[in-house]
């Protein structure tokens, strides 16, 4: 699967009858490798349907390790690196939850340190309710939170909390 915007991809996928909205997180974890953050009730269907059409599940991927076992020191160092912001920026921008989690894990999994500052983005700003004389304008500015920026689906649907399991795909 080539690196493409989000939107693009999630367009695609839908035209393939995936469900997007039970899919987590997006990151592509290089020109043609796309690693997916996956509801654990729907990790098997997801795979089976991917299995229909010319991608491939990865189940041992690790984007931390290089693919050519020949590439230099200085190469291994600019992975490791890439990798760490890559885990370190998804955790501390994700909106949801077990998104952030996952990736807190795969932190703590990989020893790299997790900043003591990680900021909590997956709480919900409550925002008084105008009353009911106000106009469209005003509606709109009083229902903006922060979990509206989550990938589909709310945080609070009923698939949100089983465990995720991570999907990776070429």
């Amino acid at each position: 699967m080539q690196s493409c915007h989000l939107g693009v991809l999630k367009t695609r996928l839908r035209a393939l009858r995936i469900s997007t909205s039970c899919i987590y997180n997006f990151s592509f974890v290089s020109k043609s490798i796309c690693e997916l953050l996956v509801d654990d009730s729907y990790k098997d269907d997801l795979i089976a349907k991917i299995d229909q059409f010319t991608f491939r599940h990865l189940p041992n991927y690790d984007p931390a390790v290089p693919q050519d076992p020949n590439v230099t020191e200085k190469v291994r160092a600019r992975l490791k690196e890439a990798f760490t912001n890559r885990l370190r920026m998804t955790a501390s921008t994700a909106t949801r939850p077990v998104v952030q989690q996952v990736f807190i894990d795969m932190m703590t999994d990989a020893s790299i340190p997790v900043p003591k500052d990680m900021p909590d983005n997956t709480t919900v700003v409550d925002v008084p309710i105008p009353a009911e004389n106000t106009t469209d304008e005003e509606m709109t500015l009083a229902h903006r939170d922060q979990a509206a920026v989550a990938v589909e689906g709310d945080a609070n649907d009923s698939n949100a909390s089983a465990p995720p399991t991570t999907v990776r795909n070429k």
